[in-house]
């Protein structure tokens, strides 16, 4: 399988590259055109970067959903790869824990928290806080956490293009 599938979070096409930064010269990575996100660095065995890339879990009903609403994100809320690089201090992970939290917690604590909990993102209003249903807050915060590593994968990409370090932070 030498053909590489669209990306799995914005359907966009990928390609592959082999990077030519002195501390990973040689090593091949798939990239999407669009969003960024990528793949490990593969030295060895390189044909496995595109299995790799390409065996993605079948979408049981959670993972789809998650796929769907990051999709929804970029779609409609206009919450786009460039967006989420501009939240650098943790943002999206504060904001999916918070969702992943509420979803876990009793009917009677789930109807207190009708505003957002006190490790809610600052500078993120109230509005934004929107509690729904334990299966959608759930989705919601896989959602914010996909957005979360592809932005981090972000980063570490364009460092390495740089020949600087990769930092997964």
């Amino acid at each position: 399988m030498n053909e590489l599938l669209p990306c799995p979070f914005c359907g966009h096409d990928a390609e592959r590259l082999t990077l030519d930064e002195p501390e990973n010269e040689g090593g091949d990575v798939i990239c999407c055109t669009r969003c960024q996100a990528s793949s490990r660095v593969e030295f060895g065995r390189k044909e496995t970067v595109v299995e790799a890339w390409n065996r993605r879990a079948h979408a049981s009903g959670g993972v789809a959903a998650i796929a769907f609403e990051r999709r929804r994100q970029i779609t409609a809320e206009g919450w786009t790869p460039e967006h989420d690089d501009a939240h650098r201090n943790g943002e999206l992970a504060k904001a999916a824990g918070c969702y992943a939290w509420i979803a876990g917690q009793s009917d009677e604590l789930r109807s207190v928290f009708r505003s957002p909990p006190p490790t809610w993102p600052d500078g993120w209003g109230a509005e934004w806080w929107k509690i729904k249903d334990r299966r959608s807050d759930l989705v919601r915060a896989g959602a914010l956490i996909a957005a979360e590593i592809d932005r981090i994968d972000r980063t570490v990409a364009a460092r390495l293009k740089d020949g600087k370090a990769p930092d997964n932070g």
